[in-house]
């Protein structure tokens, strides 16, 4: 059952079985999909099949595709259960599937796939053969264990072994205001130029989180507190020549970009480059007077607590704050501190005890502590960080799993934009060349 889940899924996930390109502008209308997925999902994701198959160098003609030399190969070294040797199996044109568009989502506790057929009896006739089963028709669905057909559509439940008829009967039947179409950000997930957009309910991704009871309750907390009226998480995943990006966002109930609460500033990029050398994690944060006051403030209209005794350590912030790092094994850094030049003895003193060097310019502190090094230039790595409160910038040095992947660095920043804030995840091959995708295939 789980061979022919993870068949389906194979184009989806291609991103967890290869990870993070030659794409177009056309944009992917996820409509009609949209339309038969209900209003009370709580994850909804529309993916840009074509863009993607192509994007990994396959070409896509209707229901042809042609694979490419790198994707043949890997599945030549991989056979398992799912995996890319099946995906091949799957795009081959035998299967019957419309390599268009699908969408992913989430219902109570079941987890559906959808999408098109190019050739329904086709795809039956795959589908049956690879379960060794066959399909029966109920109340005008044609179902063979968790795959569901209906006229050009399949459904694929993927939390269980079976699949409801009436279930696939109420999604093809639900109105405008019952369908996700209802939702305010349903036209630009209808209607989208990246790979990947999605959607998620907070309350319904905190509820299926494994974080227990106590760590969803401080979740919740930090969400509210850091952005006014979160209600829905939204993102992108985009895969382009030498680098694949997710954005994430929060909206509020009024699907628009939820207000970031506390005070930002961009980090300060020459006096991020001015630390030097070389190193395999830059790490960066610009942290304004104002942040600190709304923190303290923050944490002393509640009883006393730990973190607002650590407030006062850090009262003499304003401005950005920076570490070099060697990746694993090395001890050392480098660093510095922008600070607004009162009262620095208690976060000297502290920096002090932890064994780090500090020398004072003007209102920077500069940190060091053993020897750095490692492949990213730290002035360079720096630019990766443009426009962003704070951000992380990793060497392929720092995971193994990124170097094998044919990946250069991966940079994780915190973006102030329209009163809120976003995140960002790139992954940025050495060679920018071709698509990242592609890349990513022919070094696995």
């Amino acid at each position: 059952m789980k061979r022919i889940t993870n068949s389906l899924l194979a184009i989806a996930t291609l991103l967890v079985i290869l990870l993070p390109s030659c794409s177009g502008k056309e944009s992917a209308n996820a409509g009609d999909l949209l339309a038969t997925v209900p209003s009370d999902a709580s994850v909804v994701s529309v993916m840009n099949v074509k863009a993607i198959l192509e994007k990994a160098g396959c070409k896509v003609s209707d229901d042809k595709i042609e694979l490419s030399p790198e994707l043949k190969a890997l599945a030549e070294k991989q056979n398992n259960p799912g995996g890319v040797k099946e995906l091949t199996s799957l795009c081959n044109g035998a299967s019957g599937v419309d390599p268009t568009v699908m969408a992913a989502y989430k219902e109570g506790y079941d987890y559906y796939v959808t999408g098109y057929l190019a050739d329904p009896d086709k795809f039956k006739a795959y589908i049956a053969e690879k379960k060794g089963g066959s399909f029966s028709t109920e109340n005008g669905i044609d179902i063979c264990g968790n795959v569901a057909v209906s006229n050009s559509r399949f459904w694929v439940n993927l939390q269980k072994g079976s699949i409801q008829s009436d279930e696939i009967s109420r999604f093809t039947s639900l109105s405008k205001s019952q369908s996700f179409l209802d939702n305010g950000y349903a036209q630009k997930m209808s209607e989208f130029s990246t790979d990947i957009e999605g959607w998620g309910d907070i309350n319904g991704l905190l509820n299926t989180a494994d974080l227990g009871f106590q760590g969803k309750a401080w979740t919740q907390i930090a969400v509210q507190t850091l952005y006014e009226d979160p209600s829905a998480l939204v993102f992108s995943v985009d895969f382009k020549k030498g680098a694949a990006e997710v954005n994430i966002g929060i909206l509020n109930s009024k699907d628009k970009e939820a207000k970031f609460q506390l005070a930002t500033e961009k980090i300060d990029l020459n006096a991020v480059a001015s630390i030097g050398g070389k190193a395999d994690i830059l790490a960066a944060i610009a942290i304004p007077e104002k942040l600190i006051s709304q923190l303290t403030k923050e944490a002393s209209s509640k009883r006393p607590s730990m973190m607002g005794e650590y407030l006062k350590l850090f009262q003499s912030l304003d401005g950005t704050t920076a570490l070099a790092i060697g990746a694993e094994g090395s001890r050392g850094l480098r660093g510095i501190v922008t600070t607004n030049g009162k009262d620095l003895s208690p976060l000297t003193s502290i920096l002090g005890s932890m064994g780090i060097n500090v020398s004072k310019e003007g209102n920077v502190l500069r940190l060091s502590e053993g020897e750095v090094s490692g492949a990213l230039e730290v002035s360079a790595a720096s630019n990766d960080l443009k426009g962003a409160m704070g951000g992380v910038v990793l060497s392929s040095a720092a995971t193994n799993r990124f170097k094998k992947s044919g990946l250069d660095r991966v940079v994780v920043t915190l973006i102030p934009e329209s009163g809120s804030l976003r995140f960002r995840i790139a992954g940025i091959a050495a060679d920018d060349s071709e698509n990242i995708l592609k890349t990513i295939i022919k070094n696995q």
